[in-house]
């Protein structure tokens, strides 16, 4: 969980609360703010709500989800082009939404 970007998030309404389980096995939540699709897989753009080390109040989590053999993983984009791509998908995608409200 230790990627993620900067980004603002003052105007969003949060949809849905999702706990995952962090590399130490502390429980953590956060805010679902998109599942989008960015050149043929999924990915999860989520707001912590728990106070998370090195995770800024204005930093969004983004996580590749990865199907398991009996539940998805969600992995960490290790990649910095890859996340940087998957940022700029992530911006468009929400620029959209707010245009349509």
């Amino acid at each position: 969980m230790d990627k993620r970007k900067d980004i603002e998030t003052e105007d969003q309404e949060l949809s849905s609360v999702v706990s995952l389980v962090d590399d130490e096995g502390n429980e953590v939540e956060f805010d679902h703010l998109m599942t989008f699709e960015h050149e043929g897989k999924h990915y999860l753009a989520l707001l912590p709500i728990d106070d998370i080390e090195g995770v800024g109040d204005d930093e969004i989590v983004l996580l590749e989800i990865q199907e398991g053999e009996e539940e998805d993983l969600y992995v960490p984009i290790e990649d910095e082009k890859l996340l940087d791509a998957v940022f700029e998908t992530f911006q468009k995608l929400l620029d959209e939404e707010e245009e349509e409200e």
